[in-house]
């Protein structure tokens, strides 16, 4: 008589840590997937739109025009010896992008339940096409800047050429902060206009739209 002796094994399941949890990997093989996604918000987000694409020019212009009014012309805020609209310009391309980068990851997971549920991909995917997406939005209104910076003869530093390293970091920042709440979205819907109010909050709290040098040193 044979006897086999049962193997002992157990199986721990631990959170990943440091770069490994996002799989970097998958997102190179799954990177048509991602290019399809980022084609897909390009061509839907403004296709029921009566001014189209359009909107990606006048957006940034209303914004600027409206912070322009309120705290270059009513309240004479300081604008560091620059016209304010391309200090205000300036300061919104980079904010909206952060913006977008934090609804794009705190809505991930609520937007796209139904594909989550029915197939398995990198679900970093997801905040990452709405990102990529929104750069060609930035793209479109850098050019207005640049034609802002030649119709009011001001000549761009050197330091331009670190815009990607900024754009690198408020989108790896946007993320962080929108997959900390995507989540939490999806058991409690009521947090994601919380987080609308954390951002608007953070964009006045932040010099954005008024210069640093208001600021007290205090703080």
């Amino acid at each position: 008589m044979i006897t086999q002796a049962k193997s002992d094994y157990r199986i721990d399941i631990q959170p990943s840590h440091g770069w490994s949890a996002l799989r970097l990997g998958e997102l190179w093989e799954y990177r048509d997937l991602l290019f399809f996604m980022v084609w897909r918000d390009i061509k839907g987000r403004y296709q029921q739109m009566a001014l189209g694409p359009l909107w990606i020019v006048l957006q940034p212009l209303m914004s600027m025009a409206l912070y322009t009014l309120i705290f270059g012309v009513i309240a004479k805020l300081p604008s560091d010896n620059q016209p304010y609209a391309v200090f205000t310009y300036v300061a919104l391309l980079p904010w909206d992008f952060f913006t977008d980068a934090v609804g794009a990851g705190s809505n991930s997971l609520l937007d796209s339940k139904a594909l989550i549920s029915k197939v398995y991909f990198p679900r970093l995917i997801l905040p990452l096409a709405k990102v990529i997406s929104s750069l060609v939005d930035l793209a479109v209104s850098f050019v207005i800047l640049l034609v802002m910076l030649i119709y009011y003869g001001i000549h761009p530093t050197w330091g331009i050429l670190l815009v990607p390293v900024f754009l690198v970091m408020a989108a790896m920042t946007g993320l962080g902060v929108g997959l900390w709440f995507a989540g939490i979205i999806v058991r409690y819907r009521d947090t994601g206009q919380i987080v609308g109010y954390v951002v608007r909050v953070w964009m006045y709290a932040a010099p954005v739209v008024y210069s640093i040098s208001i600021v007290p040193h205090k703080w």
